[in-house]
């Protein structure tokens, strides 16, 4: 009956253990990464891709809806769709214009330009044209802005490194440029940010500044590159929410390295209001994750898009057996678990790793059970020990935790970032990021993926270092004599080394995971294990396994000598 007791109690718990773990893993909340459950649950808490389209439809922008439209953000219903048609058959300019704009259509109308209702027309291929050039010059010439006179000056330069200057031959690209970015500073489309920074950098370039005629001219090299692939209506919904010269440059070559996700960053700079956000969370991240992850975000809505920039992180892809349980045990999670996960992330570690930890110290709990009932241990040993049972439970319950976090996790081991080459509007923003570069060259080696791994080696060294202590009580509680004690403790000192084996296992395996890039973390962590290894095993040889043998010697002696006295005093 006993027996049948210690089956079903072990049973029960590796169920126990099972089930917490499966609990624990459908929280969708992670370290190094953001689970798409929370942004599918962000973006339905949020407006959507298609309120956005409703506003385009409302203003009239044609541009940005089309845009939105036809990458499959947004999903027109056919009266959006019958709308739209009805209002460019009405105004066909808004083909070439994308929307409402009095400043650029009169440009339009004056250079004579007779639109086409049946195709759309993108900013660059009107611009080149000579009469609407000649037009945007005659009214521009005429504005008391600053920054439009400051660029208006520059179409006298010379000396450009990549475009040609306005007076020779192939100049219509330079001039169409410069027209465009201003007629962006006249009709107030550009930030008050960027506005007051322009101004002195096209009068330093007039002076023969270099520095100056040089990001000046990657700032009409990123305008140049973006009219091409837009309307006049989609580039300001772009202008206006862009900081500086640096950061249209870093818009320019992202979406000219990556043409087909234009939409894709044009909603999220739209969503997040800030280009800044996005550039940040796509510099942050290792190259092709953070486009990935604002593909996803951008047809959930600013909600979804919120979170990522929040955190900063990629979304999380689990690993291929995890992907098995993902496609057949969705529809077992419950959904509270993200709503409380997305508002909540703090707390949602917290109980994952509770949860996590109980399923490790159940799994312990039975596998000590398992191991009892194979060496039966006297009940006088498990009563008394049973702290030292509990500690180990709790260090191997540790070391699981730490295990299962990582094989849910694969992103935490990996930390090297390549940045992708761009194309050539680099130059104005690598003036803004030298201090950053700095400051990434310098920074510490011991990152999260060190961190975990030395708790891992220090929890197993603790298991391992309770285990082998256990393994002395159970040699002390032995009912024999002192000198079959002693003998028993001799036929155990390869057990009481295994502190050490596992530690050099760890530092070694750690070391070949690095050279074949399986994980990205410092060597201090893969040395630790040796370093954790000799201390505990030194531990358990100076202080107890040493303080015990010492009293089974004095113990034999102390017999020895009691044996000659007796057999005299007969």
């Amino acid at each position: 009956m006993q027996g049948n007791w210690k089956i079903a109690r072990f049973v029960i718990l590796l169920a126990a253990s099972a089930l917490l773990s499966w609990l624990g893993i459908c929280i969708p909340v992670h370290f190094r990464a953001v689970a798409p459950e929370l942004l599918v649950r962000a973006g339905q808490e949020g407006r959507s891709p298609e309120d956005y389209a409703a506003d385009y439809i409302l203003s009239g922008k044609v541009g940005p809806l089309r845009l939105l439209w036809e990458n499959r953000i947004a999903s027109p219903q056919g009266t959006e769709r019958q709308k739209m048609a009805d209002l460019v058959a009405r105004s066909p300019i808004l083909n070439i214009t994308g929307g409402s704009s009095p400043f650029f259509e009169a440009v339009l109308t004056g250079a004579r330009l007779r639109p086409d209702s049946s195709f759309h027309v993108n900013l660059g291929e009107v611009m080149v044209l000579r009469s609407v050039r000649a037009e945007a010059l005659a009214r521009l010439s005429e504005s008391g802005n600053s920054a439009v006179q400051a660029l208006l000056r520059s179409r006298d330069l010379a000396g450009w490194k990549v475009l040609m200057p306005v007076e020779s031959e192939a100049g219509a690209p330079l001039d169409s440029a410069i027209l465009t970015l201003a007629m962006l500073a006249e009709t107030d489309a550009l930030r008050p940010s960027f506005a007051r920074v322009l101004p002195g950098i096209a009068d330093g370039a007039a002076r023969g500044d270099a520095m100056d005629q040089s990001r000046l001219e990657n700032v009409l090299l990123a305008v140049l590159s973006l009219s091409r692939r837009m309307d006049w209506t989609t580039l300001v919904e772009m202008t206006r929410r862009t900081d500086s010269p640096e950061d249209l440059c870093d818009a320019a070559s992202r979406i000219a390295s990556s043409p087909d996700d234009l939409a894709t960053f044009f909603a999220a700079t739209v969503y997040a209001d800030d280009y800044a956000k996005v550039s940040g969370y796509v510099e942050n991240l290792p190259p092709g994750d953070g486009i990935a992850a604002l593909r996803l975000a951008v047809n959930l809505g600013p909600g979804a898009l919120g979170v990522l920039t929040r955190h900063g992180e990629g979304l999380y892809t689990p690993p291929r057996l995890m992907r098995f349980f993902d496609r057949n045990l969705t529809a077992l999670r419950p959904d509270s678990f993200a709503g409380a996960a997305l508002h909540h992330r703090a707390a949602a570690l917290v109980v994952k790793i509770a949860i996590l930890f109980a399923s490790g110290y159940f799994l312990t709990m039975a596998v000590f059970d398992a191991w009892f009932g194979v060496c039966r241990l006297g009940r006088d040993f498990s009563h008394c020990r049973r702290c030292l049972v509990f500690s180990g439970n709790v260090f191997a319950a540790g070391a699981f935790t730490i295990v299962l976090w990582m094989f849910l996790e694969p992103n935490l081991l990996r930390f090297t970032t390549e940045r992708p080459a761009r194309a050539v509007f680099e130059l104005g923003h690598a003036f803004a990021s030298t201090q950053q570069a700095m400051q990434a060259m310098n920074a510490n080696s011991l990152d999260q993926a060190s961190i975990l791994s030395l708790l891992f080696f220090f929890m197993v060294q603790l298991a391992v270092y309770v285990f082998c202590v256990m393994r002395l009580a159970r040699i002390r509680a032995t009912p024999v004599p002192p000198e079959t004690r002693l003998k028993l403790l001799e036929n155990e000192d390869y057990l009481f080394d295994l502190g050490l084996y596992i530690g050099l296992f760890g530092t070694v395996g750690s070391l070949l995971m690095l050279a074949m890039n399986v994980i990205q973390a410092s060597l201090v962590a893969a040395y630790s294990s040796t370093l954790f290894g000799i201390l505990f095993t030194a531990l358990l040889k100076v202080v107890n396994l040493r303080t015990y043998r010492r009293g089974l010697i004095l113990e034999i002696q102390n017999g020895a000598q009691a044996t000659p006295a007796a057999t005299e005093g007969k």
